[in-house]
């Protein structure tokens, strides 16, 4: 039966019939989770899309077991607001894969949830951190820090492998309690080439982060960090800029550095050994 709808202007009939039902609810422990969508990461962006609202309800089967939509019911159970699902009977965990894995191309924290809800520690270890309250949740920034590394490309193919693994792990709580810190003192919001170059400093025996922040406040430079959008060698040099500010180059406390050809940032200082690279070590 063609019907007219009244929802769209104009002369547009619908020839369709009905075939779920939406329904909506709060009640979020009715649903359940595969060992395939059980761990989830939740970035700001996504839970600001919860507050406006989704537009694609979630997919559950008989048994109330969520096959695509974990991610907008771990944002609405969050926030507290409803959730709209639709009950699709004969789906199972087959399905939960075949949708993860054919409707979007993916990017370094679907390996990592993926890798997750298999069971390995160190995701989850990592996945357990981004999600993190007040934690910076940038994925690229938090893993350079785990594995202590200066660029993400090689990491990110351990990661795709399944072979991901802490550096230091305590470290790297440290540091992002530390970024955490950082970020309240000087009210400067989080910036992916400064939060690098911070982690840069943070390897060093010498200087002293707590000093840093205060020097950063001091100097003013948090105020310019506010406005400045700076590349991570622009941030390294402001930063050890402050650090030195009303020191004598004979101080104990002065940090050394220079700038190379290339423009990158040199300091001529001694690393703790847990940041050591194996060729450092030598």
């Amino acid at each position: 039966m063609r019907t007219y709808s009244h929802f769209a202007q104009g002369n547009i009939f619908n020839d369709g019939r009905q075939a779920n039902v939406v329904y909506v609810t709060k009640n979020y422990q009715m649903f359940n989770f595969s060992k395939f969508n059980r761990n989830v990461f939740l970035s700001p962006e996504f839970l600001k899309q919860a507050e406006i609202g989704f537009v694609s309800p979630i997919i559950v089967n008989e048994n109330m077991t969520v096959i695509d939509g974990q991610h907008r019911l771990k944002a609405s159970e969050q926030l507290g607001l409803p959730i709209e699902y639709i009950i699709k009977e004969g789906l199972n965990e087959d399905d939960i894969v075949r949708m993860n894995t054919v409707q979007r191309p993916w990017k370094m924290i679907n390996y990592i949830e993926a890798f997750a809800n298999q069971g390995k520690e160190e995701y989850i270890k990592l996945l357990n951190l981004l999600n993190g309250k007040n934690v910076y949740k940038n994925v690229t920034v938090v893993v350079q820090v785990a594995t202590n590394s200066a660029t993400v490309r090689g990491v990110r193919q351990e990661i795709e492998k399944g072979e991901f693994e802490f550096r230091n792990y305590q470290k790297t709580v440290e540091f992002l309690e530390y970024l955490k810190l950082f970020k309240e003192k000087t009210r400067v919001p989080y910036r992916t080439k400064l939060a690098e170059a911070l982690y840069t400093l943070f390897t060093y025996k010498k200087i002293n982060m707590d000093k840093l922040i205060t020097k950063v406040i001091r100097t003013g430079l948090n105020e310019e960090l506010m406005v400045k959008t700076l590349n991570l060698s622009e941030a390294i040099k402001e930063l050890l800029l402050a650090y030195n500010y009303r020191l004598s180059t004979d101080s104990e406390s002065y940090i050394d550095f220079a700038i190379s050809a290339k423009g990158s940032i040199i300091i001529n200082s001694e690393k703790h050994d847990w940041a050591l690279d194996e060729y450092e070590k030598e």
